[in-house]
Order: C-alpha cells, then sequence, then structure tokens
C-alpha cells in the first residue's frame, strides 16, 4: 500500500518537531525517527491498528505521548494526523 501524508499531518509534524527541537537539541530527530518506524510498521500491515472512531485507525508512537491516525482508501494509506494524545478527538476526526 501506498503511505499519503495529508497537508495537516504535515501540519503537525512540523510544529511537533519544532516544539521537541525548541525545549532540547536532537530531539527533534528522535521525533521523526519515531514517527518513521510507525509510517513503516502501518505501511507493512495496515490494519495493524484497531478503528477507534468509524473507519479512522490510531498508532501510538514509541516514547512520545502521540498517535499517527490514518485511514485506508482503496489501496493508500491516508495519515490524517499526528498530535499528542492530549489534544481533544475532534482535532483528527474533523479531517476524515
Amino acid at each position: 500500500m501506498r503511505l499519503v501524508v495529508r497537508p495537516h499531518a504535515e501540519d503537525d509534524l512540523k510544529e511537533a518537531g519544532s516544539w521537541y527541537e525548541d525545549h532540547k537539541l536532537g530531539l527533534k530527530k528522535d521525533f521523526l525517527a519515531a514517527v518513521e518506524a510507525v509510517f513503516l510498521r502501518i505501511e507493512k500491515n495496515p490494519k495493524l491498528y484497531q478503528v477507534i472512531h468509524l473507519d479512522i485507525r490510531r498508532a501510538p508512537l514509541d516514547r512520545f505521548p502521540y498517535g499517527v491516525y490514518y485511514t485506508l482508501i482503496q489501496e493508500d494509506v491516508h495519515i490524517l494526523a499526528v498530535v499528542h494524545d492530549a489534544r481533544h478527538p475532534s482535532v483528527w476526526r474533523r479531517r476524515r
């Protein structure tokens, strides 16, 4: 399956990466590596993570309190959001 990172999810990654880099030099690199590891797991097995709302699935990041929210559309995996666990669910639900 092909992974499609939607623009809002790209913005999420930039925002979170900047926040981590501002708090500790090099932490952005660790955060992005954790995201990449989850992306690879999703690509290999898109149904690995359970559906949490309608057709949206959530994959948690290792070491960071973030989730990758995605949906399967035909032969593609659409990454809808990469958001902090404390954020309100409406952030990722409205991106469907």
